[in-house]
């Protein structure tokens, strides 16, 4: 059998948008870091906007070292909005953590996916930094959990 071509970032980025399609979410991707969002306990959270431009480049090295590293690589959708999927790129830390999170080890290492309409949770994007700040004060005893999002 021969071996599989592990994907670049922008063939993965297309198989993303191809899910994305299929299941009627929007093509325009924005990439988040966990400080671009903010937790609030409720069944939504915030999202800082415009996500600062560094995210996608930091992304990219994320999915490449992890494709390097061969324990595997997740493009994940957070939220959606009318116009735009909200999505980040995760990589365990570890072969334990791959295995605990079923990742593929062969392959092409690649795991893409989407919350299901009972788990996703709803976001607004906030543009003023005023209103960033003050909201991110408000709700700093939660932004513990935020990483939960992201993992």
């Amino acid at each position: 059998m021969p071996a599989v071509a592990k994907p670049t970032f922008d063939e993965a980025c297309n198989r993303f948008r191809k899910l994305l399609t299929d299941t009627r979410w929007p093509e325009e991707l924005v990439w988040l870091q966990p400080n671009d969002v903010l937790v609030t306990g409720q069944r939504f959270f915030f999202i800082k906007s415009p996500a600062p431009v560094g995210n996608l480049a930091h992304y990219r090295n994320q999915f490449e070292t992890g494709m390097d590293r061969e324990l595997g690589v997740s493009i994940y959708a957070l939220t959606k909005s009318k116009t735009t999927t909200y999505c980040f790129v995760w990589t365990p830390a570890d072969e334990d953590e791959s295995v605990r999170y079923i990742m593929p080890i062969t392959g092409d290492y690649l795991k893409i996916g989407i919350p299901t309409r009972r788990s996703m949770l709803l976001a607004k994007e906030i543009r003023s930094r005023i209103c960033w700040a003050y909201l991110k004060y408000r709700h700093k005893s939660k932004q513990k959990f935020r990483e939960q999002l992201f993992g």
